[in-house]
């Protein structure tokens, strides 16, 4: 018993130095590891580390020797997509691009819903400028997950936007939205226009995008097409905006949507802005504005931007007031030009103020007002409210 026991650990020791030593070998000569194989001392993972330093090193020897330990692999897991890949890698770099083309095929076949393989095999058919199926690939991978968004969009960057929209973009919100905010935010990007309208087309905008877009048209002073854009995106919602009033949302119906031509509200301390249902001129709310006592603002923090062309208008709006304290009270600037103020207690009362758009068309800030006061006791307390507010042609 004892004598097996001595015959049996010395055939393992044999086994195991005679294993480290062809592994040692196998390293340097890929054939040793095949022939390995054979008698199922395979190591994948051997094979595959060698095989990637051998195209990595990108001599026409070394790829060649790539491509035959890529298809071993492969011989050895026919079923795994990846190794479909790497041997369509190989092929690639070996100039034999039918045959890689099959195997990428292949690959994206076996496994249709693997991010991964439907990556590598879009960068394949962008190689080889096969826009078509590289973007068919990238739309499954789009419709799945936000992951690869900024790989995708930044290799969507050499493609002609009409292409991408045709086949490279699902009819989903989430990959649409992302693809058009990847394009407002380089300076270098064409056709953000076409991106809007296809969006716009499908229903898949939202407050949020159509914010964000507007903001951009009109940080390049594009404000003819931002207004008609935004006014297109609200389709019901614009009421008599832009043709016979101005302004969007006079009668505060909606909440803000963040739009330059949309009330802009920005936080400052010791005032707080809400909608109001309880008190209103019309409709079912307005805007209330109110003041806790314990400062002397210059408030400009309720806005809204307006297109105008050259020619005469009037703003009017209804305004009240509640308990407003110190000299200066509450009112609307458009522009250069200001309405009356309230302060104290005031039931709603019509403001209106004529001005001129003269040579060419303008944006014109409307925002609400109060002017820091130069009295001692200057603290302003109290309740302002405004609702159906309107700039209109004469």
């Amino acid at each position: 018993m004892r004598n097996t026991a001595i015959i049996f650990g010395s055939i393992l020791v044999v086994v195991a130095s005679t294993w480290m030593w062809l592994e040692l070998r196998a390293e340097k000569n890929p054939a040793i590891e095949r022939g390995m194989c054979r008698f199922l001392l395979c190591s994948d993972d051997l094979l595959l580390d060698q095989a990637g330093q051998q195209l990595r090193m990108g001599s026409t020897e070394s790829i060649q020797q790539a491509v035959e330990n890529y298809r071993e692999a492969l011989r050895r897991d026919p079923a795994s997509p990846y190794r479909w890949c790497d041997l369509g890698d190989a092929l690639f770099a070996a100039g034999a691009q039918e045959e890689a083309r099959s195997c990428f095929a292949r690959a994206v076949d076996r496994g249709p819903s693997l991010s991964q393989v439907l990556w590598r095999a879009g960068q394949f058919y962008l190689k080889l400028n096969d826009y078509p199926n590289a973007l068919r690939c990238m739309t499954r991978i789009l419709e799945k997950s936000g992951e690869f968004d900024s790989f995708i969009f930044e290799a969507y960057a050499g493609i002609p936007v009409a292409g991408v929209l045709d086949h490279g973009l699902p009819a989903a919100a989430r990959p649409a939205q992302a693809y058009l905010r990847t394009l407002l935010r380089d300076p270098e990007a064409t056709g953000t226009a076409q991106v809007w309208n296809w969006i716009l087309s499908r229903s898949l905008a939202d407050d949020r995008l159509a914010a964000e877009y507007i903001n951009f048209l009109l940080k390049h002073q594009d404000y003819e097409n931002a207004r008609d854009s935004w006014a297109a995106y609200l389709g019901p919602r614009k009421g008599p905006y832009p043709q016979s009033n101005s302004l969007f949302n006079g009668g505060f119906e909606f909440e803000p949507a963040g739009s330059g031509f949309d009330w802009k509200v920005s936080e400052l301390e010791g005032v707080k802005v809400s909608r109001d249902s309880d008190v209103r001129h019309s409709g079912g709310w307005s805007l209330r504005l109110s003041f806790d006592g314990e400062g002397n603002p210059a408030y400009r923090n309720v806005a809204q931007l307006a297109v105008l062309k050259p020619g005469n208008y009037r703003f009017e709006a209804y305004l009240r007031s509640s308990e407003i304290t110190t000299d200066k009270g509450v009112g609307i600037r458009i522009g250069d030009e200001k309405t009356a103020e309230l302060s104290g207690t005031n039931d709603w009362t019509k403001v209106e103020k004529d001005f001129a758009v003269e040579k060419e068309t303008k944006i014109v800030r409307v925002e609400i007002f109060r002017d820091r006061s130069l009295k001692i006791d200057n603290k302003i307390k109290g309740t302002f409210w405004i609702d159906d507010a309107q700039i209109i042609s004469r």
